[in-house]
């Protein structure tokens, strides 16, 4: 051994291994501590991130709640619910619905580029599905005490929740919303990506807003229309929420939105129901001081009317410029023709107006006067009063009111409303309605002498002769005859002077009670009539589509009735007289004016009273007994 070398130990194969080993755990000890401190700090770098986020969400949030607090109307509300989804970046789909307890009436107020369709926009009655499964859910959660309430449904597995009917009709509608993204025939066209289609529209958000009284507003969020589109292009459909960590922050923004909805919408909708109480007080106001009027000046029936028929609008507002009222009628009972006729409208054609007669119980408004009891129907379609029409697909969709116009127990004709949209009015809509028509009545009550025969309560000389005149030119224009009698008395002025003129007005009144139960009784094919006292003991009747052959039977009846008649004068004193009746029937006369009619009517009694009296006759040219008129014949 050498002086001064140092001696070598030995490493066995085994201690050189364990060696390695222990570097290599050293080494992955150091890379474990490294990983662990770049996800720490990934972590620390996302969650500054997401608050970062949730920052901008909150910024977002109360950038709409000073929108929601500036909304004046309903209109610039609906118009926040519609931005709110895309602001908070859930989803382009939106639908804002507005939802009444009280009728069960869901209407769609914006839709994107559907919102102008009127199929959207009608209000219709809410339907099963996931629509009243939210609203069940948000009555179970104690509306409006609660009034946040965030229902997120999961259309392929959470519909098994619903009641049967409910999830019936939510599939419903799932399988019309592929049908309606994807096309008709889209499992034939898309048989192997079938759980894509359904995936790209899977979820439905919906949150609702109760606002003042029985209204709720209910917005629907998806991303229906972009996922069809990624699928249409051969890309995989996105979540609703692609971003789990920030589906609460989300949420919990639409909460708290919701919450200032509510209180928004409860603010605006008391409002417009005051302004609704204000019109409605305006216009009893003006109908009143129209009463007041007539009392003093007899205003004419045509003024009341046209008041009533001018409020009707403001007094039922759908939106601040649009009224649910579309058309109204006032129809007012003639006794002398024993029909309902209408005499103010709004929304109809004049022909409509001119032509439309109604006798009691006929139709709607017959069987309101008939009964005296107002009709409501949400849905013409369902009301009980349509239920027996020959052709149901006439009857017009839509929402109508008719209530009597009735005065201390007598009802002296009919207002009506109608809207086109189903179930537009309410039970205290009607009672208002019925309000106004009580009112009018008192005004129409007030004016009632001035037309009617102060004896004979029939038409006096000057409006019975504007009737028929009214009939004579509606004769011409649709080609149908028009009769005309003209009655008198036999021997009249030996009553007056055996019994004195008391007894003569006996006699005359009760001849023009013969004659109201005579024309309450005349056939389906008369169009139209009038019925006056023309002068003295001479009555006139106008019967419009009653050729010659009817009209000599009915004018014969109607001698019959009077020959037939028992006159009680009083104090025991019953005589019986006869009439004679001249009958003239255009065109078959050819008269060219409403006085060569009469003329000739006058002419044919004439003839009857030369012939021997107590008969019909049907006007003659030919014959001497009657004179020619002094109307040429042409």
């Amino acid at each position: 051994m050498r002086i001064g070398s140092a001696k070598r130990r030995f490493i066995s194969p085994f201690e050189a291994r364990r060696e390695i080993r222990r570097t290599q755990q050293a080494q992955a000890l150091l890379r474990g501590q490294l990983r662990k401190a770049r996800l720490e700090r990934d972590k620390m770098l996302t969650e500054l991130e997401y608050q970062g986020l949730r920052t901008v969400f909150r910024i977002r949030e109360n950038l709409i709640k000073e929108k929601i607090s500036r909304a004046s109307n309903l209109a610039e509300l609906m118009q926040v619910f519609f931005e709110i989804p895309k602001d908070l970046q859930i989803g382009e789909g939106v639908a804002v619905y507005r939802y009444s307890d009280e009728s069960s009436n869901l209407w769609c107020v914006a839709r994107g580029v559907l919102q102008d369709k009127s199929r959207y926009i009608t209000p219709q009655p809410i339907l099963p599905g996931e629509k009243r499964f939210l609203i069940k859910k948000a009555d179970e959660a104690s509306y409006p005490e609660k009034p946040t309430h965030i229902l997120v449904v999961d259309r392929l597995n959470d519909l098994g929740r619903m009641e049967e009917a409910d999830r019936v009709q939510a599939e419903a509608d799932f399988e019309a919303d592929l049908k309606r993204y994807f096309g008709e025939s889209y499992r034939q066209e898309y048989a192997d990506r079938l759980d894509q289609l359904r995936e790209a529209l899977r979820y439905n958000i919906y949150y609702l807003c109760p606002g003042y009284a029985h209204y709720r507003a209910i917005i629907m969020v998806n991303n229906h229309a972009e996922n069809a589109e990624l699928v249409r292009a051969g890309r995989p459909p996105l979540p609703l929420f692609p971003d789990q960590d920030l589906r609460d922050t989300k949420l919990e923004a639409l909460e708290n939105l919701q919450t200032a909805m509510t209180t928004q919408l409860k603010l605006i909708d008391q409002q417009r129901n005051n302004d609704i109480k204000d019109f409605r007080l305006q216009a009893q106001n003006e109908l009143s001081e129209a009463v007041a009027d007539a009392l003093g000046s007899f205003k004419t029936e045509g003024e009341l009317i046209d008041i009533i028929i001018k409020t009707l609008p403001k007094d039922f507002m759908r939106t601040d410029k649009e009224s649910y009222v579309e058309r109204a009628s006032i129809m007012l009972y003639n006794e002398e023709e024993g029909v309902l006729r209408i005499k103010g409208s709004m929304g109809l054609r004049p022909e409509i107006v001119r032509d439309t007669v109604v006798h009691p119980g006929e139709g709607i408004a017959g069987t309101v006067f008939k009964t005296g009891k107002a009709i409501l129907a949400l849905d013409a379609k369902t009301a009980d009063i349509f239920k027996n029409v020959r052709d149901p697909s006439k009857v017009a969709s839509g929402s109508f009111m008719s209530v009597p116009i009735r005065f201390k127990g007598e009802i002296l004709g009919v207002l009506n409303v109608r809207s086109a949209h189903p179930r537009a009015f309410r039970a205290i809509d009607l009672k208002y309605l019925e309000t106004l028509a009580n009112n009018l009545a008192s005004g129409l009550k007030l004016r009632e002498p001035i037309n009617l025969d102060g004896l004979t309560r029939l038409y006096g000389h000057t409006p019975g002769m504007n009737r028929l005149e009214t009939l004579f030119q509606i004769s011409r224009e649709k080609r149908k005859p028009l009769a005309c009698l003209m009655i008198d008395l036999d021997h009249f002025k030996h009553t007056n002077d055996s019994y004195g003129h008391p007894a003569g007005d006996i006699v005359l009144i009760k001849l023009a009670n013969i004659i109201r139960d005579f024309m309450r009784r005349l056939p389906q094919n008369i169009m139209d009539h009038v019925a006056m006292r023309y002068g003295g003991e001479e009555f006139v009747i106008g019967l419009l589509n009653c050729p010659r052959e009817q009209a000599e039977k009915l004018a014969e009846e109607l001698r019959q009735l009077i020959e037939q008649a028992l006159f009680d004068l009083g104090d025991g004193l019953i005589i019986r007289k006869t009439a004679s009746v001249g009958i003239a029937v255009n065109p078959l006369h050819a008269a060219y004016t409403t006085d060569a009619l009469i003329e000739y009517a006058d002419r044919a009694l004439y003839g009857a009273k030369h012939q021997g009296r107590n008969r019909a006759v049907l006007f003659n040219p030919e014959d001497p007994t009657m004179i020619q008129p002094k109307h040429s014949l042409q």
